[in-house]
């Protein structure tokens, strides 16, 4: 015998009801998974767009590329690229996400998240997007103060930074004098020793008079770099002098101070190309310089030094043999480092003129002024 339920007998209401009870629940359960998927979406569905709209983060993907393709010798193709950034924005995410774990610092949802998460329950949307406000603010003001002890912590090297590059052309120009006077052959003659003897400055020759007045000039522009405040007593003052290029020292000391001067004069150039360049960087990505600055520059310094190093060695070796740089070989090379971060104008052409002197001279005169003793400044 069949026996039929009818939804209005007490076992069919009651069936019903149960089947209502686990369709609401099932429904129930659905939303809830749904909106958690929302809330914790899986990382390799993590929105990726605050990684890549910050600066910093696509300048040094595009300084990958620029590295690759000097390396290979190939341009990427737009494919290659795609599949470069889509992996190296994923990468950059997950690094996000296992720091933010780390630290303890709740997750940030976009404004696209919000949306989904408010029209399943607008309470808890509006509870997240104001709790999400209050850390920015708190995110804000910390990174305000990490700024404002950053801007502290390097503005000593910057001011230091500055007064290179405002006394190391001084400098150029000061040791450019003192070769020249050097090489002229007769700063070591009788009537020299005389003066130094007599210490009769009226008997000194020109070129002597020259060296002295240039060295003078190299030592003040370089006492400039020392700290504000800084001043020199009279005994350090003339100990220090005395270290430079003078009438009574041998050709060889003479040359191997000049050689050091120019090593020092490059690294301090170099120094201030390397601050600029990553300070801009910094500047550019909205940041400020970090704590530390200082550091990174040396670092980056640190294999120009090097090489800078043995290059000195080996002039003095070439000194204590008695191979000297001649007066055009100096010239040259002094004209080189004045004028190398100093394009000439459009249409000119950097030269030494017969008389030694770095000018510009207009790229259609280069020949007539090589027939009269000017050099091509390379």
């Amino acid at each position: 015998m069949v026996i039929q339920l009818k939804y209005g007998s007490g076992l069919g209401r009651g069936i019903s009801s149960l089947g209502a009870s686990i369709g609401g629940a099932l429904k129930e359960r659905r939303e809830q998974s749904a909106l958690q998927n929302i809330l914790n979406p899986p990382e390799d569905t993590a929105p990726q767009q605050d990684v890549a709209q910050d600066e910093g983060f696509r300048q040094n993907f595009l300084d990958m590329v620029q590295t690759q393709e000097n390396e290979t010798g190939e341009m990427m193709t737009p494919e290659q690229l795609d599949m470069a950034w889509n992996a190296t924005t994923s990468q950059a995410t997950k690094q996000q996400q296992a720091q933010r774990q780390q630290s303890g610092a709740p997750r940030k949802y976009s404004m696209k998240q919000l949306a989904a998460i408010a029209k399943k329950n607008q309470p808890l949307a509006s509870m997240l997007q104001q709790n999400q406000l209050a850390q920015e603010k708190m995110e804000q003001r910390g990174l305000l103060a990490s700024e404002e002890r950053a801007f502290k912590d390097n503005k000593p090297y910057f001011e230091k930074i500055d007064k290179m590059r405002d006394t190391l052309p001084d400098q150029e120009v000061a040791l450019m004098r003192i070769n020249d006077a050097m090489a002229s052959g007769d700063i070591k003659n009788l009537r020299n020793y005389a003066a130094d003897f007599f210490g009769n400055e009226y008997l000194r020759s020109a070129s002597l008079n020259d060296l002295n007045s240039a060295v003078k000039e190299f030592f003040l522009a370089d006492v400039q770099k020392m700290p504000s405040g800084t001043r020199l007593n009279q005994f350090i003052e003339k100990n220090l002098f005395g270290a430079l290029q003078s009438g009574g020292k041998s050709e060889e000391s003479n040359q191997k101070i000049s050689e050091y001067q120019r090593f020092k004069i490059d690294i301090g150039n170099k120094e201030v190309e390397i601050s600029d360049k990553l300070r801009e960087k910094y500047l550019n990505a909205g940041r400020e310089p970090p704590i530390g600055f200082a550091a990174q520059v040396s670092k980056q310094l640190k294999t120009y030094v090097q090489e800078r190093q043995k290059e000195l060695i080996k002039n003095y070796k070439n000194i204590n043999d008695g191979k000297y740089k001649s007066r055009k070989v100096l010239k040259i090379q002094d004209a080189k480092s004045i004028t190398k971060n100093n394009p000439p104008k459009a249409g000119f052409t950097w030269m030494l003129s017969p008389k030694g002197e770095p000018k510009q001279i207009p790229t259609e005169h280069v020949a007539r002024m090589q027939d009269l003793g000017g050099e091509l400044i390379k």
